[in-house]
């Protein structure tokens, strides 16, 4: 939605056609949800679909009275999903009774580069021309085998169908985990939950108070170790202290505009380095909840309600209750089991590019028209976006943008950071003889 927008802002004859087979625009994994208690997790003020206007979200929101909180919202309001999902189809919305969007409820299941133009097979088989293409897939589904006692937070984003006293076990402790935990406790959910990961962090807490501590890009250390970046991090948030800039949040807020500097500069082996060790401590501080739900997370630990281990998980398998779910407690070689009625995974996206469900993704994998990046992460792409082959050569047709362009970027998955990517990508569309033919996507001949 965001890359469309953008390339429809541009006073040019480009149209756009935008493939989405289900039946809510903007939904997706993130804001498919109904549920009022599930808020976005950063403030109003940050989340306008453009950089040089900074308020467009905010004071698109001020006008709308669902869930509108007493005293009205505010830039600093963290607001319902739901909401932002209404905010980014009417981004689009002119454009379509103007005939420069056309949507269409299908799926592309391939795409095939000629020299002269793209060819679109959907579903069903209807083919269309197009002159570039982008995609924007979003993150993947972990998978995993159907069973009774299985609840899977990626499909059932708004809730789950689950007793009020039934026992839980929850796989993962990060924002999914939030917003399932929070969505039991809405429905009244009186039955215990464990909340299992490796190091058993859950996301901080967000200051609405905060503010960005000062750094200038010479202060950088680009290309430095991971270990030598979680010192020097450390020695800032002491250092803020210290001059009364704020606490860790000032500092890792700084890092923003240079993370996906600080990202593609550092080595593969560094890369790997930061998956294996450090990634969870940067996404528990970076990727932070609304005050409001933390305090809610915070009251069920307290009560007992809710516990979370730090542990391997050992196998999850079925018993007469529903699912026994064995793990190894940090720092212990003894295996301890849960008995649960159920089990909902919220171990977040696909570890493996290749292993996606999407029909698009698996026929350009398949035969060498896409590659994954070195980390097999997501779509291996160019600093520009254009996508890459198997031999490394870069498409000037196909480009890829948002959370299938991790491997490359890897802060790319929150709105701040998807709306510079498309700003520029659109800027280079437009601009792109290639891309630029007047007319729209049309039925191959």
């Amino acid at each position: 939605m965001l890359a469309a927008a953008h390339l429809l802002k541009h006073p040019s004859t480009l149209r756009v056609d935008l493939f989405e087979p289900g039946a809510d625009l903007a939904a997706g994994i993130a804001y498919a949800t109904e549920n009022p208690v599930h808020l976005l997790n950063v403030a109003a003020k940050g989340m306008s679909a453009f950089a040089d206007q900074p308020d467009h979200f905010v004071e698109w929101v001020k006008g709308i009275p669902k869930w509108m909180p007493d005293g009205g919202w505010t830039p600093r309001s963290f607001v319902p999903r739901r909401l932002y999902r209404d905010y980014l189809a009417s981004l689009v919305e002119p454009y379509v009774s103007n005939g420069r969007l056309q949507l269409h409820r299908r799926q592309i299941v391939d795409l095939v580069e000629r020299p002269d133009g793209l060819e679109l097979v959907a579903s069903g088989g209807s083919r269309y021309q197009a002159e570039g293409a982008v995609l924007a897939t979003g993150n993947e589904s972990p998978g995993g085998k159907a069973a009774a006692w299985r609840r899977d937070y990626w499909s059932s984003p708004s809730g789950f169908d689950i007793p009020g006293n039934a026992s839980v076990v929850v796989i993962g402790t990060g924002l999914s985990m939030v917003d399932s935990v929070m969505s039991l406790l809405e429905r009244g959910h009186s039955g215990p939950i464990a909340a299992i990961s490796r190091r058993g962090l859950v996301p901080r807490p967000h200051d609405t108070a905060a503010r960005r501590a000062p750094l200038a890009s010479s202060d950088v250390p680009f290309g430095a170790s991971v270990s030598r970046l979680c010192r020097w991090v450390r020695e800032r948030v002491r250092q803020a202290g210290r001059d009364g800039e704020g606490d860790w949040r000032s500092v890792v807020d700084s890092l923003r505009p240079y993370s996906q500097e600080i990202w593609r500069a550092l080595p593969a082996v560094e890369k790997r380095r930061f998956l294996r060790h450090a990634r969870p401590w940067w996404d528990v501080h970076r990727h932070r909840m609304a005050p409001e739900i933390h305090d809610r997370i915070k009251a069920a630990q307290a009560s007992g309600q809710l516990t979370v281990f730090a542990a391997r998980l050992a196998a999850i398998e079925e018993s007469g209750l529903g699912a026994r779910v064995r793990f190894v407690p940090r720092g212990t070689d003894a295996e301890r089991g849960i008995e649960a009625h159920y089990v909902i995974d919220c171990r977040g996206h696909s570890s493996d590019a290749q292993s996606t469900g999407n029909p698009l993704l698996r026929a350009l994998f398949a035969d060498g028209r896409l590659r994954p990046d070195p980390l097999r992460l997501a779509i291996d792409v160019t600093g520009d976006c254009a996508t890459l082959d198997a031999k490394g050569k870069a498409s000037a047709r196909i480009f890829a943008v948002g959370p299938a362009t991790v491997g490359a970027f890897w802060e790319i998955i929150a709105v701040p950071d998807i709306r510079q990517q498309v700003e520029r990508l659109a800027a280079r569309l437009v601009a792109d003889e290639a891309v630029r033919t007047p007319g729209r996507v049309a039925p191959a001949a």
